[in-house]
């Protein structure tokens, strides 16, 4: 009855995955307990952790375990296709929550701490430093325009050549969109590969010492 509580609570914690997923899951860690012989309930999160815990750990594997698989038939068949940063960004949070329920010694957690949000902080200074400079650039094309229909009567040539500075700039920010998305797109694209691998580096390291790996013994 315990370890079935336990396996119930960690499937109401694995969003994202198939049922299918879920239940293959739910029976490798229901038949691990078994094995271990983990009758109670302390004995269960001494090993597992709680069910959101292992639940976090479970899907940042599977997003690993999906990336893998799909670099591995684009690689096959056509080139590989960039994730959305909406998609990106999920994944980071994913494993950046697994990571957090990952037992692991003091000194290292201090430093994978660090790792991680000195990525996260170049990545986002990164991202904000691209809009800011694209915005920047959108409100002094439309500031020359606001400027212009102010000299157009008095100054005309003035305001000519304001109203046309202004709607260069302006058309230039438009035709940059695609380039401005595919830059901030390749830095959270970076900063996910980055914080995947610190996450296979702490995931074996916890496997080394004893803990259970689901993906490895079932994929």
């Amino acid at each position: 009855m315990i370890k079935q509580d336990y396996i119930n609570e960690l499937k109401t914690n694995l969003h994202g995955l198939s049922n299918g997923e879920i239940n293959e899951a739910a029976e490798f860690y229901l038949e691990y307990m078994e094995d271990g012989h983990l009758d109670s309930r302390a004995a269960i999160v001494d090993k597992l952790g709680t069910p959101k815990q292992l639940a976090r750990k479970i899907m940042a594997d599977y997003s690993i375990k999906s990336d893998v698989s799909e670099t591995s038939t684009q690689n096959n068949h056509q080139e590989k296709t960039p994730k959305s940063p909406k998609t990106n960004s999920a994944t980071i949070w994913i494993i950046i929550l697994a990571l957090l329920s990952t037992p692991v010694t003091i000194p290292l957690a201090i430093m994978v701490a660090v790792f991680v949000f000195v990525a996260i902080l170049l990545g986002g200074v990164a991202v904000v430093v691209i809009c800011a400079l694209y915005f920047s650039a959108v409100m002094v094309g439309l500031k020359f325009i606001q400027i212009s229909s102010a000299l157009l009567v008095t100054k005309m040539f003035a305001g000519l050549f304001y109203l046309g500075t202004g709607l260069i700039i302006l058309g230039i920010a438009i035709l940059i969109i695609p380039v401005v998305y595919t830059v901030i797109s390749w830095v959270i694209q970076e900063l996910t590969v980055f914080i995947k691998f610190i996450y296979r580096k702490i995931s074996r390291k916890s496997n080394q010492n004893g803990g259970p790996h689901y993906e490895e013994n079932n994929h």
